[in-house]
């Protein structure tokens, strides 16, 4: 999977309504539109349907066909599955809080986040660009937009969008500032409150993550 592929999935799975059919998936093994309506927030039946398209899409859920259940007429059947299946499983017990990402170089383990945490989450990660600048401040690094886009031939403009995202995401934030030749140049680190979060995140879609159920 590329970068566009990792930012595609970010945000697709970041849906409040998909992830409550991801979650009722893992939980009960296959749903129909129908039975969307009834889970707990409910998503209606013809929402349900691009739902399931886009997971299907996404490489995450797979159509299991119409099936009759118990006499009753026969009903579109989906079931989690697919090429990205496992990805996303390893994603979604991340941010449930019931596995975590071997590490001893940062603090403080990913606990189960809320979905308007997981919303940032996704966002921030959902171009290729953003995937790029929470890989290279993954280090420690300190930059500013006007240095990071030199080194990767972007203007300034195009990266003060980006940084300006990942802040509003709370994974950059400003740590210090300078004054050059009458403006002030702002200079970002990966110290925001969902910093670790994203960067866990995007481990786990790199396929460079050890998960294991937190203790």
């Amino acid at each position: 999977m590329d970068d566009q592929g990792r930012a595609d999935l970010a945000l697709g799975i970041t849906n409040r309504e998909r992830l409550t059919i991801l979650r009722a998936l893992l939980q009960v093994g296959e749903l129909t539109r129908r039975d969307c309506s009834e889970l707990r927030p409910p998503v209606n039946f013809g929402m349900a349907h691009y739902h399931l398209r886009g997971l299907v899409d996404l490489g995450t859920v797979e159509p299991l066909g119409r099936l009759r259940v118990n006499g009753g007429r026969p009903q579109d059947h989906w079931a989690f599955g697919g090429e990205n299946a496992e990805l996303v499983a390893g994603l979604l017990d991340l941010w449930g809080g019931s596995r975590e990402v071997v590490n001893s170089q940062r603090e403080g383990s990913m606990a189960k986040l809320k979905d308007r945490d997981i919303e940032l989450i996704g966002k921030a990660l959902s171009h290729p660009i953003r995937l790029a600048l929470i890989r290279d401040f993954g280090d420690g690094r300190i930059q500013s937009p006007v240095v990071w886009a030199k080194g990767r031939e972007l203007t300034l403009s195009h990266a003060n969008y980006h940084f300006g995202c990942l802040r509003e995401c709370r994974v950059l934030k400003v740590v210090r500032t300078q004054k050059k030749r009458g403006a002030t140049e702002h200079f970002y680190a990966l110290k925001g409150r969902l910093s670790t979060d994203a960067l866990e995140a995007l481990e786990v879609l790199d396929g460079s993550a050890e998960l294991v159920p937190t203790a």
